[in-house]
């Protein structure tokens, strides 16, 4: 097996053998596609050739079969924004939702299934986010997310939405687990300070 460019992609087995008179074999031919390939077209040539006992090229020798490997590009995902930030004062209810979109590659020829875990660092379960959902080229998956309490001491807290994403037919994992940063800001409740007199008289 030769390949022109690429590597050692293309492989044959077995990679000889002995033939008698009327029989036959058969070859397993394997094209791997490995890690170095980039999308494209890729040429190779299996080549067979017999020889006698006495070591003479038979007839009809050698004999070619030409390979052809298409590779693909990749189903890729990516998260937009990269990030969200929210902010509201303790106590505060009804914080808006917001959302990032999930957008598959067009490369990506079956529908993605995702799946999204949320995670803080401090402050209890106060982040929310839709727990599964679906993405295609040409119809982005939504991911809401939502502060679900605000009964939380004025300060600065994190946490991370990770989105796992798989092939919806084949099952096999999309690239690497999506994390979007989530950071809340909460600002001390809004009060009016006590009245600086607590009568006034004119003349």
């Amino acid at each position: 097996a030769t390949t022109a460019v690429g590597g050692n992609w293309l492989v044959v087995a077995p990679a000889a053998g002995i033939l008698a008179t009327h029989q036959s074999a058969a070859l397993n031919i394997t094209a791997n596609v490995l890690s170095t390939l980039v999308p494209g077209t890729y040429k190779g040539i299996i080549t067979i050739t017999g020889v006698d006992p006495a070591g003479n090229t038979v007839l009809g020798s050698p004999q070619t079969i030409p390979i052809s490997l298409i590779v693909k590009p990749r189903c890729t995902i990516a998260s937009t924004p990269m990030r969200l930030n929210f902010a509201g004062s303790s106590g505060q209810s009804n914080l808006p939702i917001q959302q990032f979109t999930i957008q598959a590659s067009t490369a990506c020829t079956n529908p993605l299934h995702w799946t999204a875990s949320v995670t803080t660092t401090s402050g209890g379960n106060w982040l929310t986010a839709t727990k599964e959902g679906s993405a295609t080229p040409v119809n982005n998956g939504v991911v809401k997310v939502g502060i679900a309490s605000t009964n939380l001491s004025s300060g600065n807290y994190a946490g991370t939405i990770k989105i796992t994403i798989t092939d919806s037919v084949t099952k096999q994992m999309i690239g690497s687990p999506q994390v979007v940063p989530i950071a809340f800001s909460v600002q001390p409740v809004c009060t009016l300070q006590a009245l600086s007199a607590n009568k006034l008289a004119f003349t």
